[in-house]
């Protein structure tokens, strides 16, 4: 009988200690919103999407700046339209 109340006491412990751990990972640290997913975007120049489907070798491997309207979005903010 007591190593069943030992068994659930662990797992309702751990179970607390998981849902802490969610939610402080849903937090956020950073109070300035040009770094996002850690990319400081310090780019001034602004590329166009046509700029780069017509020269796409020319943008290979480099950080860009994009501007646009966003018509649909994650609700996370992971992809955007």
């Amino acid at each position: 009988m007591r190593k069943a109340k030992n068994i659930k006491l662990i797992g309702i412990l751990l179970i607390i200690i998981l849902i802490i751990l969610g939610i402080s990972g849903c937090s956020s640290n950073s109070s300035d919103n040009s770094e996002r997913y850690g990319v400081n975007i310090t780019e001034k120049k602004v590329v166009s999407v046509k700029d780069i489907y017509t020269n796409p070798n020319e943008y290979l491997d480099q950080t860009v700046r994009l501007e646009g309207k966003i018509v649909r979005e994650c609700p996370s903010g992971c992809w955007f339209y």
